[in-house]
């Protein structure tokens, strides 16, 4: 690359940039330039351009190391899963439609309100509510004519349900702001993986699929499993499941079934069959990728 700053991501395993980052699993970075994603890891705005198959990365601001940078992207893009070997052995992309596909993880406090803003919702509206939700924390700078923000603090989410009406978020505006309420009384610290859930699932707006969500992106547990209606009508066909109607019942019975075929990556799995699932809808009625729903 002839543009001074551009690092190569150095990894094996394969990464694209537009299947991944048009997922459905996150929804704050933007596309800056021809191939070119831009967002915030941790502290810093980075930015990342698919180069053939190299992907190349930029950090624009921030003071930290090389090697700090390093392994915020590499827990970014899941680059400590062996990702082929696991499709070999599951069969789940036989044509290999999806290569680069990578599960995120993502800090799990902007994932939180995401997937609030997630719920009926297409990924071209859930991006620019993200983005107005990005706006109210600390500007950190223009890059591209794109103004970029740090996630704000919970402070700022309490008393603006008015004007998230006023923008659009509708019945989700009271959800956002109760849930940061909650968040400022309830800290998500060092807690397990299983009380997070529970104490997802206690905020208004948020559901099991939801919370599942969360923390398969939040916290990077992979063998979490959320279940939508995509899900639930597939795995009647993969387990032979005969139940009518998606119970919490029938929730939990799903998971375990995904957890027992692909261990601790099951969440890696879902996410494969979900895709291939949307992008076969998306060809056969000609969809836009920004009118779809989220991953989860």
């Amino acid at each position: 690359m002839k543009d001074e700053g551009w690092e190569p991501l150095c990894t094996e395993e394969t990464v694209d940039l537009e299947k991944t980052l048009h997922s459905g699993q996150v929804f704050s970075f933007r596309q800056t330039d021809e191939k070119e994603y831009t967002g915030v890891l941790g502290t810093c705005l980075v930015s990342f351009l698919q180069d053939g198959n190299r992907v190349l990365y930029k950090v624009l601001n921030g003071d930290k190391t090389s090697k700090e940078i390093e392994l915020e992207i590499t827990s970014f893009f899941t680059l400590d899963v062996k990702l082929c070997p696991l499709l070999r052995r599951w069969r789940l992309d036989p044509n290999n439609l999806l290569v680069g596909l990578r599960a995120l993880r993502y800090n799990l406090i902007p994932t939180i309100f995401s997937f609030i803003c997630s719920s009926n919702n297409n990924i071209a509206r859930i991006t620019r509510m993200v983005g107005f939700l990005y706006s109210k924390g600390e500007f950190i700078m223009k890059y591209k004519n794109a103004d970029f923000y740090h996630f704000p603090d919970l402070e700022k989410l309490v008393d603006i349900e008015e004007e998230l009406k006023s923008n659009g978020f509708g019945y989700r505006s009271s959800y956002i702001c109760n849930a940061a309420k909650y968040l400022l009384k309830n800290r998500l610290d060092h807690q397990q993986a299983s009380r997070i859930r529970e104490m997802m699932v206690s905020i208004k707006g948020i559901g099991y699929k939801i919370a599942d969500c969360i923390l398969l992106i939040g916290t990077g547990n992979l063998d979490v499993v959320p279940v939508d209606t995509h899900i639930f009508k597939h795995s009647k066909k993969m387990f032979g499941i005969n139940e009518k109607v998606l119970s919490q019942k029938t929730y939990g019975i799903i998971q375990d079934l995904y957890r027992k075929r692909f261990g601790e990556y099951a969440g890696i799995a879902q996410l494969y069959i979900f895709k291939g699932m949307i992008d076969l809808r998306k060809k056969s009625k000609k969809e836009k990728p920004s009118s779809l729903e989220a991953c989860c």
